[in-house]
């Protein structure tokens, strides 16, 4: 996740944990405005999650990493 992504440090490592504690073992990649470089303060991040066995990740573990996400000092979701 973190090749070329525009987000500050704090966040970035503070999204790593995050997705490490709710989704172990599956795959970030990082898209859109933060990754080629056209982002500002109010940007989004886009990301694909995927796991290791390309299995659907249960419903139930993306809606407990979203409330993570929005619970977090992270400025977005």
């Amino acid at each position: 996740m973190r090749a070329k992504l525009h987000l500050k440090s704090k966040h970035l490592h503070s999204l790593e944990n995050i997705v490490g504690v709710f989704l172990p073992g599956v795959e970030v990649w990082a898209y859109g405005s933060r990754v080629t470089g056209r982002s500002h303060e109010g940007s989004d991040l886009d990301l694909v999650l995927r796991s290791s066995d390309l299995k659907k990740i249960p419903t139930f573990d993306l809606q407990r990493l979203k409330k993570a996400l929005q619970e977090s000092a992270i400025p977005f979701y």
